[in-house]
């Protein structure tokens, strides 16, 4: 956005880089700053499902809105108090491939009002910033670009768009807008095929029909961890931790990972039972990381999926969203060398 604040490529007030933040894998760090193809292959996608009216009497819902206050996408619909997040939204959903540039980021929310107040809602978003919103129709949806009032270039070009038949508005790059707005057939693992079944709130929701919030990793290689034991483990190619968080200072968690096969998963099941407890004995920073997901946790592997679940409770539970939240905004910034 032109307001500085509101760039995806802006630091987030809170968000330094210190020596308390978690280290993002390197070969997770964004590499270019180029915008893949709509019809690209998806590769890694990173995707946050919140999902706010199992969230407004959570004991740890003051800290998911702290986090999601980092979120320039989130960020943007609280100026001037224009979105209650946990009152006018339903779903929301933000999405990143970490192998593009941080404005492929996109976000999708469906919501309780009327079209006509949402887009003024939108408005009042605009105008808070120094800018206006120009609507276009297309195919039955709304097309809403944020031009600034000063004349100067945007340096964020994504735009809104409200679609037709269902309350649901998708925030995105120009690139894949005109997918959006269209029936043409795409395939499920391109980009804009991973975008449109993200658009899909409440089929993703039913996926963890208890949770308050569910971040999925998918599209991962399978590469081997590069970490002990030898040989390495294999990384799996999709994981989903899901938390259901209650109204008493407590939450449970839930880690499911999918393998290229049955091997992996028994090699990532002996790695988790008899390698990882020792590494975090040894390393502090594991201790107040990865220790507080792996006291307590149970084990479960069913052919090429692995399943962990844990108890937390609200200060464990607290610093695992923290930290997991902290992962994301940085995972969604190129690195200096690729801008």
């Amino acid at each position: 956005m032109s307001a500085p604040e509101s760039s995806p490529d802006t630091a987030a007030p809170g968000d330094e880089v210190g020596s308390a933040d978690p280290p993002v894998p390197d070969e997770l760090a964004p590499k270019r700053s180029g915008i893949p193809g709509a019809l690209d292959p998806a590769g890694l996608m990173l995707t946050l499902l919140l999902v706010p009216r199992r969230l407004r009497k959570s004991a740890s819902r003051d800290t998911i809105l702290d986090r999601a206050s980092d979120f320039p996408e989130l960020r943007l619909l609280e100026r001037a108090g224009a979105f209650d997040l946990l009152a006018d939204l339903n779903h929301i959903v933000i999405g990143t491939s970490v192998e593009g540039d941080a404005r492929q980021t996109f976000a999708a929310f469906d919501y309780t009002m009327s079209r006509a107040d949402l887009r003024s809602r939108l408005g009042v978003v605009a105008e808070s910033s120094g800018q206006r919103i120009e609507w276009q129709e297309t195919s039955g949806a709304f097309v809403g670009s944020l031009v600034p009032l000063d004349g100067s270039t945007d340096a964020d070009p994504r735009q809104f768009v409200v679609r037709p038949g269902k309350k649901v508005v998708v925030y995105a790059h120009p690139e894949y807008v005109t997918h959006l707005v269209g029936d043409d057939a795409v395939a499920a693992d391109t980009t804009i095929g991973y975008i449109r079944a993200s658009m899909e709130l409440r089929r993703l929701a039913k996926a963890a029909p208890k949770a308050s919030m569910r971040f999925v990793a998918d599209g991962m290689s399978g590469a081997p961890v590069n970490m002990p034991p030898d040989p390495p483990v294999a990384a799996p190619k999709k994981l989903e931790l899901a938390f259901q968080l209650r109204k008493e200072a407590s939450g449970d968690a839930s880690l499911r990972m999918q393998f290229d096969g049955a091997e992996s998963a028994k090699s990532f099941e002996r790695f988790w039972k008899k390698v990882l407890p020792r590494q975090i004995e040894e390393n502090p920073t594991l201790r107040l990381t990865l220790g507080v997901i792996v006291d307590g946790a149970s084990i479960k592997r069913a052919g090429n999926a692995v399943t962990v679940r844990v108890h937390l409770a609200k200060d464990r539970a607290d610093l695992v969203l923290i930290t997991l939240g902290s992962m994301l905004i940085k995972l969604r910034r190129p690195r200096p060398s690729a801008r």
